[in-house]
């Protein structure tokens, strides 16, 4: 597997990809119940030769968010293959990206991908 900062430049390389679809999620600013609140958006990929697969992903919140921003990036993410050079089959990685303040974007800057085990669980 490659260094994880590499992983992590190759795959918000390809997140930024996104920004296109992503500009279509609906964007409207959320107030926060408190300053420090954090919220997450948490893919689930599974590597492959070359490149990761979103397998699934999840809202990680302790604050409001806009849930239809939070939906449709859902939506655009899942199924999405991902290139990461040198991968081999069968590694889970997460990738966690924070919202941006008003719960209406994702922050690229703050992500982390970390790695989860093996495909089978083992």
């Amino acid at each position: 597997m490659p260094s994880r900062l590499r992983v992590r430049r190759e795959v918000l390389r390809d997140v930024a990809a996104l920004r296109d679809e992503l500009a279509r999620c609906p964007a409207d600013p959320v107030a926060r119940s408190s300053p420090t609140a954090r919220a997450a958006l948490v893919l689930d990929a599974v590597a492959e030769n070359g490149a990761v697969r979103v397998e699934s992903s999840r809202l990680d919140a302790d604050g409001p968010v806009n849930d239809r921003f939070v939906s449709c990036a859902r939506s655009v993410f899942e199924g999405k293959r991902l290139v990461v050079s040198g991968t081999a089959p069968g590694r889970r990685l997460r990738l966690v990206i924070p919202l941006g303040p008003n719960g209406n974007a994702l922050s690229l800057p703050a992500a982390s991908v970390t790695e989860s085990g093996p495909a089978d669980g083992g």
